[in-house]
């Protein structure tokens, strides 16, 4: 997973092309490559249904963003996400073939 990391870092600001499966979090839509790392796609809540855990390529400017939930003291616990994050800005996406 560290040389695929490494690529995403030698990336960041750039266009790419990702392929990967299409999977929804509670923090959004999102890319799932090999090796198990989320990429997320911005102003994408969720998959369309008839895409959900399809082999999908995204396009996009690869971006990376440090990603920690506020403390929160209601009855409920919500869900915490801490760390960095990787986001694709403007993403375009379509089968992967």
């Amino acid at each position: 997973m560290a040389d695929r990391t490494d690529r995403l870092i030698e990336a960041l600001g750039s266009e790419v092309s990702l392929t990967g499966e299409a999977v929804d979090y509670k923090i959004g839509a999102a890319l799932l490559l090999e090796g198990d790392r989320p990429v997320f796609l911005e102003g994408l809540d969720y998959w369309p249904a008839e895409l959900r855990s399809r082999r999908m390529t995204v396009r996009g400017v690869l971006r990376r963003r440090e990603s920690t939930s506020p403390a929160d003291d209601g009855p409920i616990p919500a869900q915490r996400t801490q760390g960095d994050k990787w986001w694709i800005e403007a993403p375009a996406w379509e089968k992967a073939s």
